[in-house]
């Protein structure tokens, strides 16, 4: 196991430090303290050669208004929230709209643009990089003080887990999730349509022309958002359904089924590479990178639709007459706890 802290630049007066990782058995990840953001997973194919599997911007810089969202802590709330409201103990609170008439991913400075206190921790088995903040009260809106706590954990076996504590003084809204962009063919060959997508999901939820979530739980069978059985992401991601269309490809929450853990498979035949993630969340929102920021991605590779696949585990969105909001409230005092197992492997 490997560990090396490299500055690269400052965000007003505090400095950007990127962690890398290699835990020298076939996984290498870099982690900045801008966001608790992921820069870089490296994974090797079946020849035994790494590649880039995340999407990752050449210039680092672009990381400190990163307008996709490229591996980033999001949060306090993931996905958007209709309206930019919601009520809370008969008090409402009023959000940033940074997502047209919704609020979305945090607001306007949401977690992913703040700088985090880190501590790494080694063993020989693993090297856990620990990213806390305090997010205050009222802070994008948002009531009281909410102390958070995000952990990578890097492992021998080529695992990636993710968890996420929190705890606040007030009844809050929690539901903080990574953005990652993934693409398995290594140093983005190609694009992910080929990629096969295989999640224990039989709803997922239906979204209007903003994005946001109407309340309505619709069953996968017969439609294009079937993945219970592996199948290519291109498949149907054409198909001419009002959902699909109103996506512009995949952009939807799916329910994980019911007394099972979350399980998402994702797999590139031509590499060989698949990464398989087990969450403790009820929900995955799938996001088929339908839009593009044009901005010019490692080894100086253009940015184009559908290079990655965002899978994004949390709790669904909140939608429509607050829709699903009970999902993401934490009592005052309550303790947050989730964690996401990545793992990576080739076959």
């Amino acid at each position: 196991m490997k560990l090396k802290r490299e500055s690269i630049g400052n965000l007003g007066n505090e400095e950007i430090i990127k962690y890398s990782v290699d835990n020298e058995k076939g996984l290498k990840v870099s982690i900045l303290n801008l966001g608790a953001t992921i820069t870089e997973i490296k994974t090797i194919d079946r020849n035994g050669e790494f590649g880039h599997i995340v999407l990752s911007y050449e210039d680092e810089k672009n990381y400190i208004e990163n307008p996709s969202y490229y591996g980033a802590t999001v949060g306090r709330t993931a996905g958007r929230i209709d309206k930019g409201r919601f009520t809370l103990n008969d008090n409402e609170y009023i959000l940033n709209k940074n997502y047209g008439v919704n609020s979305g991913h945090g607001g306007s400075v949401g977690f992913n643009k703040k700088i985090w206190n880190v501590n790494a921790i080694e063993t020989e088995e693993k090297i856990t990089l620990e990213f806390s903040y305090l997010s205050k009260d009222l802070e994008e809106g948002y009531p009281g003080n909410l102390e958070i706590k995000v952990s990578y954990e890097i492992t021998e076996d080529n695992k990636l887990i993710f968890k996420i504590q929190g705890v606040s003084d007030k009844d809050t809204l929690m539901n903080i999730t990574n953005h990652c962009y993934f693409n398995l063919s290594g140093d983005y060959k190609e694009d992910i349509l080929n990629h096969t997508l295989k999640m224990n999901c039989d709803r997922f939820l239906a979204i209007d022309e903003n994005g946001g979530v109407t309340g309505e739980i619709i069953p996968v069978n017969n439609t294009e958002f079937d993945f219970i059985e592996e199948k290519k992401i291109g498949q149907d991601i054409e198909g001419s359904s009002k959902q699909m269309k109103l996506g512009y490809g995949y952009d939807h929450p799916f329910m994980f089924n019911e007394n099972e853990k979350g399980n998402v498979e994702l797999y590139d035949e031509k590499s060989g590479r698949y990464m398989k993630v087990t969450t403790e969340y009820p929900c995955v929102v799938v996001y088929s990178q339908n839009f593009i920021d044009g901005l010019v991605l490692k080894e100086g590779k253009e940015t184009k639709k559908r290079n990655g696949i965002c899978l994004e585990v949390q709790y669904p969105p909140i939608g429509y007459n607050e829709s699903f909001k009970e999902f993401s409230i934490l009592k005052a005092h309550e303790i947050f706890n989730k964690e996401t197992i990545y793992e990576f492997g080739v076959k």
